[in-house]
């Protein structure tokens, strides 16, 4: 959103670029306060390095922890392979909205650079909005049940999707497309904590961290190429070749977390 506003700014004020740099250098500057301040990411980052250097102060030999089931606890590969197709989901929406309908807003209604940047920079704010409407909710209702309705309700309306943008007559019709497509985008928010809590505490950073990464390299990369082969070839139908098989694979993962959680509760009785 900060990318697009400075965008709006420069393209159509005359804003210096350059002040672009500074705010960048805030932000830097405040997210390392912030993360040296934080004592429970520092702790939990160096959750090893601080066992070792307790048993070390106190003259402890740490081989009697050789064997400790919190410690060797292995990470179960279907737990990795269902959170990286959850992760998966998360690239394409966002091209969509902020790639392929700025195409359409260019091609078939003359839209400039400048007016491009200007749409989604609003679609950016109402997104802020949703993201921040999705926290407050969590507070009221369980996060599993919000993204199990709000992909009900994606995958009704990316079924659908390919024939509204056939009838797209004006950039509101767009608009209204790409707004609902934000407000109902798969996602793991706001239920990434229940997603690491199944990842072994010592293992969860590294885990958690390097199938995001990969799941998002490898989709954005399939999404960027796929979408442009498919809708050139198939038309606006094309879109469902790429959406599709990651809403069907996003409900696959949640259902698996949602069993998981239901066998916790069972447990626990």
């Amino acid at each position: 959103m900060v990318a697009l506003g400075f965008g709006f700014l420069i393209t159509n004020y005359g804003f210096n670029w350059r002040y672009l740099f500074w705010f960048g250098m805030i932000i830097a500057t405040i997210g390392t306060v912030a993360r040296t301040n934080l004592r429970e990411a520092q702790e939990f980052a160096n959750a090893k390095l601080r066992l070792k250097t307790f048993f070390d102060n106190h003259f402890i030999d740490r081989k009697i922890l050789k064997g400790d089931p919190i410690l060797e606890e292995k990470v179960q590969k279907k737990t990795v392979f269902y959170y990286f197709l959850i992760q998966c989901a998360g690239p394409v929406p966002t091209y969509f909205v902020y790639f392929y309908c700025g195409n359409i807003l260019r091609n078939s209604f003359g839209y400039g650079i400048g007016d491009i940047i200007y749409h989604n920079f609003l679609i950016s704010i109402i997104q802020l909005f949703t993201t921040l409407l999705l926290a407050y909710l969590s507070y009221r209702i369980y996060p599993l049940k919000i993204i199990k309705v709000r992909w009900v309700i994606f995958s009704t309306f990316i079924i659908f999707c390919p024939y509204f943008l056939y009838r797209v007559s004006t950039p509101i019709h767009l608009f209204i497309i790409q707004l609902l497509i934000v407000l109902f985008a798969p996602d793991s928010a706001p239920a990434s904590a229940i997603f690491y809590k199944y990842f072994p505490i010592f293992k969860r950073f590294t885990y958690s961290s390097i199938v995001y990464a990969l799941a998002h390299a490898i989709i954005s990369i399939v999404t960027s190429f796929g979408f442009i082969y498919c809708t050139k070839y198939m038309g606006q139908i094309g879109i469902l070749c790429i959406m599709l098989p990651i809403v069907i694979s996003y409900g696959f993962g949640i259902f698996y977390f949602v069993k998981l959680e239901n066998m916790t509760v069972i447990n626990s009785y």
